[in-house]
């Protein structure tokens, strides 16, 4: 997060030599389209209103490739509002994802930039749905902008591979290790379901391992805000090609496969079994060598392969069946239902199923002040243990206590005020990101904390349970990107 009191002049929007490339791309492409656009006419083939749909389909056309050309010019060092592009990671069917760091810290980043015009709807649902969710088990999304007409997220690196690339690259894992994983995603849905998000492309590559313990779930493109009532999106997709269904076909959950709004948080529970099946055999569960042919297996005839009772115990074997039920009226009804099996049957096995949680201290004389956004979000999200104190002395011994992974700190204590509060924290605590809760707008102020080794700042007025939700897992995901 980019504190208020640092200068955004600093930065430099995008280079010029990048916006001249630009530029030259752009006339490029335009002269294209009015030379065939020319060449039509002049066969006098069209009159003037097929002409006029000829235009407008070029346009469509050209304006996807003019995204992609303008995306595929950025160079290592060119920056995007603050960030300076490092090397390009990869490009999909939809997006370039490349590494940056950011000027003035060095942080480590991932930049997703979108190149094709016919998905920024999908694009721009991402980009929505990514600041709705803050979970260990969800890759965080920092901001969101657009630079040159191209949409773009902000998102911690992670380190990878991503499921798909480990079983492809290291064989299939055993039960031990795939179930550890499968409850971590588990969880990260039980919270995006609880803020009425179904995920809808639940598949081994949009399942990233950060380090060698967590894995977090990324893309939600295809995530729809539908929760026990009727979506906004009611298309149902004609799937007679590839290329026109939403999801992932090897991974998708039957009724998805029929129609995308028929997607519920049981359909991701299927897609979650289908993946879990897939990291254990390194193989799709639908038979089929062919797309047509995977989807009339998936759809109504049947027909997937079968686990062998030697990849799982009994009890999870029972698990993983109940998840991938055909009809899902007999499957988990609930992420949190599941979550509560899978835990038990692991503990019951002797495996470890403590979550990952981000322990949180507040310090903050008048409890009132935040009172209901504690409580809410201490309802809102397990994830977080949170902390409290009322003083600057009380709040330094629970942190020599419990190490907290971030505080926050009331500039106006019994104890303590004003930027000496943070001086007297730093220099207890020298590691431990640091927020600063103030009802004061006084910028020279937040500087100065911020010079005494805040991490950042917040006017705690009407702070929200959502907001600071943000603030926490934003900030400590910053803190804890790697050094350029």
């Amino acid at each position: 997060m980019i504190g208020p009191n640092q200068d955004r002049s600093t930065f430099v929007p995008i280079h010029r030599d990048l916006s001249d490339r630009l530029a030259k791309t752009a006339c490029s492409i335009s002269d294209k389209l009015q030379l065939s656009l020319q060449r039509l006419e002049a066969t006098g083939a069209f009159d003037s209103g097929q002409m006029r749909l000829i235009e407008d389909e070029f346009a469509a056309v050209w304006g996807s490739e003019d995204s992609f050309h303008h995306i595929s010019l950025l160079q290592p060092g060119d920056q995007i509002e603050h960030f300076v592009i490092d090397q390009l990671l990869g490009c999909g069917g939809e997006a370039h994802v490349f590494r940056a760091h950011e000027a003035g810290t060095g942080k480590v980043f991932a930049i997703k930039v979108l190149h094709n015009a016919r998905t920024s709807e999908r694009f721009h649902r991402e980009m929505k749905m990514v600041q709705q969710v803050a979970h260990p088990n969800i890759v965080t999304a920092y901001e969101v902008g657009e630079i040159h007409g191209m949409p773009y997220i902000a998102m911690e690196l992670m380190q990878g591979p991503d499921l798909n690339a480990m079983v492809a690259d290291s064989g299939p894992m055993d039960w031990r290790r795939s179930s550890a994983y499968i409850l971590q995603v588990v969880r990260a849905l039980a919270h995006a379901h609880c803020r009425e998000l179904v995920h809808r492309d639940i598949k081994p590559g949009n399942i990233i391992l950060n380090g060698d313990d967590q894995v977090k779930l990324v893309d939600l493109g295809l995530a729809s805000m539908r929760i026990g009532s009727l979506e906004e999106e009611t298309q149902s997709f004609n799937l007679t090609r590839e290329t026109q269904i939403a999801g992932t076909l090897p991974y998708m959950a039957p009724e998805q496969a029929k129609s995308l709004s028929r997607a519920d948080v049981r359909s991701d529970i299927y897609s979650l079994g289908a993946t879990w099946f897939y990291l254990l055999t390194g193989k799709v569960r639908v038979r089929g060598k062919t797309f047509s042919r995977q989807y009339r297996n998936l759809v109504s005839k049947r027909r997937f392969r079968e686990i062998s009772t030697d990849c799982l115990p009994p009890n999870l074997f029972q698990i993983f069946s109940k998840m991938v039920a055909y009809d899902r009226r007999q499957r988990y009804q609930s992420c949190l239902a599941l979550e509560q099996d899978l835990g038990k049957a692991l503990e019951d096995l002797g495996q470890s199923v403590t979550s990952q949680q981000l322990s949180v201290l507040i310090v903050e004389d008048s409890q009132s002040d935040m009172l209901l956004a504690v409580e809410l979000l201490k309802m809102a999200n397990d994830s977080l243990m949170i902390h409290q104190a009322t003083c600057l002395s009380d709040g330094i011994e629970i942190q020599d206590e419990h190490s907290v992974d971030l505080v926050f700190l009331d500039l106006t204590l019994p104890d303590s005020a004003g930027v000496a509060t943070v001086e007297r924290f730093r220099a207890e605590h020298s590691e431990v990101p640091i927020v600063v809760l103030t009802g004061l707008s006084d910028e020279q102020v937040a500087e100065g904390c911020v010079n005494a080794g805040a991490t950042d700042f917040i006017c705690k007025d009407e702070l929200t349970a959502h907001q600071l939700e943000r603030v926490i897992f934003v900030t400590f995901s910053r803190h804890a990107a790697l050094e350029n």
